[in-house]
């Protein structure tokens, strides 16, 4: 005890003068706590709350840096009374306008807010927090980052077609293509749930551009969690309302106007909602209706569509949603005896109308049952309805009505195994009006001639159930091999067929920016409605089958700011739907698709302004008739595709370009013409297939900017389409005897704006 006296009345020495100091000079205790600056960063425009943002004072090296927390808050203590001039600053964003304070002994403390611009770049394609974990023929981009492609209008469903191996034709109805096979060979997901459509027209995405998180797209060989399709997989993933505060978002279109409102609704609740409506029908529609053509405008093209999505955050382990979607699209045209189609089809004078509605309604419950086991339950319905007229040719007036229930439980063995269960059951309910002609003219027998079918009239209701049980074994072997094996089982009720797909895929990564795919599987997929329904269709067919193989490679460069995909790809297709004079369609076609993909892509960086990708398929798709042996070309073939992307950031503005190549489709000729009985002039049809149109390329350009407020910002784009007015050839008109023809297609140069205010 005696060693320890000094120590001890060194610490009363030195306590004593620590006391005697404060009484004495009050100042010097308080220096650290009676002045300070208290308030919240954010992102400039987007009120986010910023956390690990450094807040500190202009040219005041020798006073202490303040950190913000989760909610963006922060407190920074000032030596003494006076002005300062406080910001912030935080990588990828610019440095926050200056803030401006005043401390004195009667107001010690500030108040006030700092907003960080984020630096503007041209984004990412590869999202990092993947949904699955498949890589093989997959490509995972982000909603934010298609909607700026140029071409695209400012719509993300539109902007993925410049990607290898998915093309959305040109034009009109332009439905997704994948990978050699039909753009009725495709199913679709947003947020886990099944849904008819993505598109209005095959044109318009009928989701809000800024709901759109992601896209998983499959382009083939997807996994065994998906239905049966022997095409691909559009796989959208929304993101969740706003939860800290609400906003409204008001965007303006060439085509449309839109309206978004989100925000929280109480603690752990938020809800987003949107309604869509063109209006180029009231701008164009008065201007065409009484073009000389020989058809009359009655209802120019117009679409409208709604989404409310309600989120409740039950626990961090538990998440419940709601969602509820619809569309609609309607047009009407009267095509009349002078018009050139109905001097070759008679039967075709009459109404042209569509009018198809879809809603939908469902639900998720994502629920971590342990840290290991996760549980995914997703029920929904699906309502659409459909009239289409075509002259006097065809009336249906269809409705259809499906309930899915689905249940997917992911289980993490071990950190290098896991499992996936899952289970999905089917109704539907169906009601149908058909009236009309036997069959209309196809890939397979493009020389049917419409008018001289015979007229028939089905009306019918019926029920429908489907069943599948699917499994999926993820395992790493050894550090850079990973197994993944799976199968799908599914039954239906109403051709009474069962089939079980085993599906399996090897990944290798020997290195952390390098990896090799191989993947295969057997796929089956219900043939389309009209070809299986009494009077018009077979009850007998079988479902169409195909069997995929693909094998890439993906390698980052030059520190991850190069980035390069290649894929090949083999498909087979088999029971193909064929017409048939008796039965009207049989199981007898066949088919081929393969093709080679490269993706090349500059990342975005804050150094390099200059950024981008180069996209290049080469590919052939076949059919074959085996019944009679005849070989042709797919009529979606395109053995070169080729997207070039170039963006350019300066200071405010974002400059992008796209150069577009394709090759020629293939079609059927004409290659004379005879005169029947009743006197009608009718073409004669050459090999299928046998020749192409001409060659598709164009230039798109765009312009971005946003201009950012503290509170609220601005976004403007202005693009033109098809900037050196190439003419591209969609098909051929002949004239009344099919001596002549003239091409049909070729769209002048079109300008379009969007401006959207996000308040």
């Amino acid at each position: 005890m005696i060693e320890k006296r000094p120590a001890l009345l060194y610490v009363f020495v030195m306590a004593m003068a620590l006391v005697l100091s404060c009484a004495l000079f009050p100042g010097l205790a308080l220096a650290q706590s009676q002045f300070s600056v208290k308030g919240e960063a954010f992102v400039k425009g987007e009120r986010i709350p910023l956390n690990g943002a450094t807040v500190f004072v202009v040219d005041r090296d020798d006073i202490n840096v303040a950190i913000t927390d989760n909610k963006g808050a922060f407190e920074l203590f000032l030596p003494e009374e006076g002005e300062y001039s406080i910001t912030a600053s935080m990588v990828g964003f610019a440095q926050s306008a200056p803030l401006k304070v005043q401390v004195t002994s009667e107001n010690p403390t500030a108040s006030g807010k700092l907003y960080l611009p984020p630096v503007e770049q041209f984004s990412e394609i590869v999202v990092t927090a993947e949904k699955n974990q498949d890589q093989v023929g997959k490509r995972v981009v982000s909603g934010k980052e298609m909607r700026k492609m140029p071409g695209s209008m400012g719509d993300p469903l539109r902007g993925i077609s410049n990607l290898p191996g998915l093309s959305l034709g040109s034009g009109f109805m332009a439905y997704p293509a994948i990978r050699g096979s039909d753009p009725d060979d495709n199913v679709f997901y947003v947020d886990n749930m099944p849904v008819n459509n993505l598109f209005h027209y095959g044109f318009v995405s009928v989701f809000h551009a800024d709901l759109v998180k992601d896209f998983n797209l499959y382009l083939s060989s997807p996994g065994p969690e998906f239905k049966e399709v022997i095409g691909g997989v559009i796989d959208i993933s929304l993101r969740d309302p706003r939860d800290d505060v609400s906003g409204v978002t008001v965007s303006l279109s060439l085509l449309e106007a839109e309206l978004l409102v989100e925000g929280p609704i109480a603690e752990g609740h938020s809800l987003v909602v949107t309604g869509r409506r063109s209006y180029i029908d009231l701008i164009v529609g008065p201007m065409v209706s009484d073009l000389d053509t020989g058809v009359k405008v009655v209802q120019f093209p117009w679409y409208y569509d709604y989404l409310a999505k309600y989120v409740w955050k039950i626990s961090p382990k538990s998440k419940f949603s709601l969602m509820a979607h619809g569309s609609q699209d309607k047009m009407l045209f009267q095509m009349t005896e002078e018009s050139d189609a109905a001097k070759k089809e008679p039967t075709l004078v009459g109404d042209f109308a569509m009018d198809q509605l879809n809603n939908m309604q469902g639900m998720n419950l994502e629920t971590a049952i342990s840290s290991n086991m996760k549980n995914t339950l997703t029920i929904s319905r699906r309502d659409s309805s459909q009239e289409v007229m075509v002259g006097q040719a065809f009336k249906g007036d269809n409705k259809f009505t499906d309930y899915n229930a689905r249940d997917i439980l992911n289980i993490k063995a071990s950190p290098s195994h896991s499992l996936t269960l899952g289970a999905e059951r089917e109704y539907s309910e169906i009601d149908l009006l058909f009236e009309g002609k036997a069959w209309a003219p196809n890939e397979f027998e493009p020389d049917r001639d419409i008018s001289s079918q015979e007229t028939k009239k089905l009306v019918t209701s019926f029920g429908s159930y489907g069943s599948a049980l699917f499994a999926k074994d993820r395992w790493r072997l050894m550090e850079p091999l990973t197994l993944v094996v799976g199968a799908r089982w599914m039954e239906e009720d109403y051709l009474k067929e069962s089939y079980t797909m085993p599906r399996a895929s090897v990944e290798i990564t020997p290195s952390d920016d390098l990896l090799l795919s191989v993947g295969w599987g057997k796929y089956v997929q219900f043939p389309p409605g009209q070809f299986v329904v009494d009077v018009f269709g077979n009850r007998n067919l079988k479902f169409e089958k195909s069997d995929h193989l693909t094998m890439g490679a993906r390698k980052k460069l030059y520190q991850g700011a190069w980035h390069t995909q290649v894929e090949f790809y083999y498909k087979t297709f088999e029971d193909l739907i064929i017409p048939h004079e008796e039965l009207n369609y049989i199981n007898g076609g066949s088919g081929d698709a393969y093709g080679f993909e490269v993706l090349i892509r500059k990342s975005a960086s804050v150094e390099s302004n200059l950024n981008g990708w180069l996209a290049v398929t080469y590919s052939h798709s076949g059919r074959k008739n085996e019944m009679t042996g005849e070989t042709f070309n797919y009529s979606r073939d395109q053995p070169l595709i080729l997207n070039l992307l170039v963006a350019y950031r300066l200071t405010k503005w974002t400059i992008s370009g796209r150069w577009h190549y394709s090759s020629g489709r293939p079609y059927t000729p004409v290659v004379g013409s005879y005169t029947d009985e009743t006197g009608r002039v009718l073409p004669v049809y050459g090999e299928l297939g046998q020749e192409r149109l001409p060659d598709v390329h164009q230039l798109d350009i765009r312009a971005d900017r946003t201009f950012r407020y503290n509170n609220w910002k601005l976004s403007v784009f202005f693009e033109v389409q098809n900037l050196y007015a190439r003419k591209n050839i969609s098909g051929y008109m002949y004239n009344d005897d099919y001596t002549e023809r003239e091409p049909v297609g070729g769209v002048p140069p079109l300008a379009s704006f969007g401006i959207e205010a996000a308040l």
